[in-house]
């Protein structure tokens, strides 16, 4: 066989005589140019050619034809013609053979011509995406599929490419390691099907073409399930080290699967009061169906479950919510309401106990907090006997020397001390509220009198003083910033803010605060940037009334979200960390019910509460400039919760939704936890 693929022209007939040697040859054909050649002298056969057997008249008696050793035609007298129809044999190369007998001698011959066959285009398929896929992207990011390809031709494959709007996309071998972008990609979600055409050519120009549609489609996953008449949005996300989410909501909690969400959930966990994470391990308070009794359980993710206490509610024994410390350890307490005696409880990481701290007749309340060195503190009940704060080792749960201050409520522990939140009764149902702050060893540094305005914030400044921001009394009352010092209770400072106050954050990088004020008098709206000394860096007045929602970044920037009942818009507008506006949007809904930063993107839930229609939508930071929007919502069978969590190893914000839907009994609800890749 010639090395190249096809010949060209005529063959000269090389003939040898039936005894395998030239000297039988006739001495006319000997001298002779036999040819063989194909009409035409096409460079690839295709369909029915014509194939002719040229020698000088009467040197041969005999010629029979064959294609690739399969015989197509006999002549015994000249003019030699042959019809090949070429489609009856696979593509690719081939040899014509002519086998000859020579007049007089009766000696053979033979003779050859490479040709190449090309009838059919190649056969492609694509293996992936499948017709309907949906493919995972982002509008700001963009979508791509890596098409895998089968691509089969006898002339062998000369390229295969993805067709795009902007030029074509070579697909290498198709083995998938080249992402192709997709075509007409908008901004709405869910999005209707896009034409993935994929070509193949061979090497004689013959092409094939494959459309599959894809769907594309920023929900990464989706996890449903039923809550029959309960209406039930996810209150809670936690989002484990390798991605997989944990959801909870109505009392349970599902371990999902990465990285699909709509398989079964890995781990479910039924009747749930309470629960904490410590790497992979759960610790969650749960009671029985009948509600009497109460169980601290202990279980791993792959839902091996040990009971570590169970409590009689018969008997009034309450449990508090575990507390997870900064070491991975679990602290769990309960009380017996009947004696008022008390546990602590202290566990590893691995359910095992590391002290049960035993406080007789001294009631606990609800809260532990861990001081910097590591020792835990907790709250006596204001109704007992002796109100204190007791301290514990959180090594060895030993109980340290008590304080005995009221007994109030924890807002602050650090290296500097404790600051507690009390309150005593001036005269019936009014109370008076107390700020006290005490050393790490329970002396009294100071003991400050707020009156009737409870602090929205406590907070130690750098140099040791307290700062607490108070909300007003009532409708027409001033709130206010107070600076404690930490050597007296003598305010360092008090600054009187405007009616309808509120705290948005502490600036980051500073001392400053940033606050909200809506002045019921000019029905002005503002946010302030206040110094810790109660200096005003800045204010900049906003866009709304009241019912505006104000938001501080991660920055220090403050965002708006002002909406217009009548309009039926919202207009959004983000001041930047010097009190500058950046931009202004406005776009349809009612009120934006919160606001996640993920990366150069705002992605807002739309709405107007809990039970309403909303949709999200994501736009850029620095502009303002819409990027995606889900289109869930707006329905009236669909509301929810805007409850989010990140997941690094996808890349996702979840999402809480509820949809509801008719029944022979009324209402059922299905919570849908969206997964949306920004």
């Amino acid at each position: 066989m010639r090395s190249t693929r096809w010949l060209t022209g005529l063959l000269v007939l090389v003939a040898t005589s039936g005894c395998g040697g030239d000297e039988a040859l006739a001495p006319t054909a000997a001298a002779s140019s036999l040819k063989l050649s194909v009409v035409g002298d096409p460079e690839y056969l295709t369909g029915k050619v014509d194939v002719l057997f040229d020698a000088p008249k009467g040197s041969v008696s005999h010629v029979e034809l064959d294609l690739r050793g399969q015989q197509i035609g006999v002549a015994a007298t000249a003019p030699f013609t042959f019809t090949v129809d070429s489609a009856a044999f696979a593509d690719g190369a081939a040899e014509l053979t002519a086998k000859v007998i020579l007049a007089g001698s009766g000696a053979n011959a033979k003779a050859s011509l490479e040709v190449e066959l090309s009838n059919t285009p190649p056969k492609l398929a694509v293996i992936s995406p499948v017709d309907g896929a949906t493919v995972i992207g982002s509008p700001s990011r963009g979508f791509t599929v890596s098409p895998v390809v089968s691509a089969l031709d006898g002339n062998t494959i000369a390229e295969v490419w993805a067709e795009t709007a902007s030029g074509n996309v070579d697909l290498g071998k198709g083995d998938g390691s080249i992402p192709v972008p997709l075509d007409g990609v908008g901004t709405d979600f869910p999005q209707a099907a896009v034409k993935l055409k994929i070509h193949a050519r061979d090497a004689t120009g013959a092409e094939s073409t494959v459309t599959v549609k894809v769907v594309p489609s920023n929900v990464k996953s989706r996890f449903e399930q039923d809550t029959g008449g309960a209406v039930a949005p996810v209150r809670s996300l936690d989002i484990l080290s390798d991605g997989r989410p944990l959801i909870g909501f109505a009392g349970s909690y599902y371990l999902l699967p990465q990285p699909s969400l709509t398989e079964k959930p890995s781990l479910t966990l039924d009747n749930v009061d309470a629960l904490v994470r410590s790497g992979e391990s759960l610790f969650f308070t749960t009671h029985d169906a009948a509600q009497t009794k109460e169980t601290l359980m202990f279980s791993d993710l792959n839902g091996k479950m040990t009971s570590l206490f169970d409590l009689s509610l018969a008997d009034q024994s309450t449990a508090f919510d575990p507390f997870l410390r900064k070491n991975g350890h679990v602290v769990a307490s309960w009380v017996s309401t009947a004696t008022l005696d008390s546990h602590v409880l202290g566990y590893g990481p691995d359910g095992k106990l590391d002290f049960d701290t035993l406080l007789p007749a001294a009631p606990l309340l609800d809260q532990i907090a861990e001081t910097p060195e590591g020792h835990l503190v907790t709250m006596a009940s204001p109704d007992a006997v002796a109100s204190h704060v007791q301290p514990f080792d959180g090594t060895t749960g030993a109980a340290l020397p008590a304080w005995a201050p009221p007994g109030g409520q924890i807002v602050l522990v650090d290296g500097q001390g404790v600051v507690l939140l009390y309150y005593t009764t001036q005269t019936y149902g009014t109370p008076t509220i107390h700020v006290a702050s005490f050393n790490p060893a329970g002396v009294p540094q100071w003991d400050a009198l707020v009156n009737e305005t409870y602090p929205q914030l406590v907070r130690r400044l750098p140099n040791g003083d307290v700062l607490a921001y108070l909300f007003g009394a009532g409708v027409g009352e001033p709130s206010s910033l107070t600076v404690l010092g930490k050597s007296g209770q003598t305010p360092l400072w008090t600054g009187t803010l405007d009616e309808a106050d509120y705290l948005l954050g502490e600036a980051p990088g500073s001392t400053d605060l940033l606050v909200s004020r809506f002045n019921t008098t000019t029905s002005t709206l503002s946010a302030t940037r206040l110094g810790a000394d109660g200096t005003i860096a800045w204010s900049t007045k906003l866009p709304g009334d009241s019912n505006a929602t104000l938001q501080m970044l991660s920055d220090g920037s403050v965002l708006t979200s002002a909406p217009d009942a009548g309009a039926q818009t919202i207009t959004n507008v983000l001041v930047d960390a010097g009190g500058k506006t950046a931009w202004s949007a406005t776009f349809p809904g009612e009120k934006v019910l919160g606001a996640i930063e993920v990366d150069d993107l705002l992605i807002f839930a739309s709405g107007s509460g809990d039970m309403t229609p909303f949709r999200f939508e994501a736009r850029s930071r620095k502009t303002g400039d819409l990027s995606w929007r889900y289109l869930e919502g707006p329905s009236r069978e669909v509301f929810g919760r805007w409850v989010m969590a990140r997941s690094k190893p996808w890349d996702t914000v979840f999402g809480s939704l509820v949809t509801a839907k008719a029944a022979p009994s009324g209402m059922t609800y299905t919570t849908v936890t969206l997964g949306f890749v920004p």
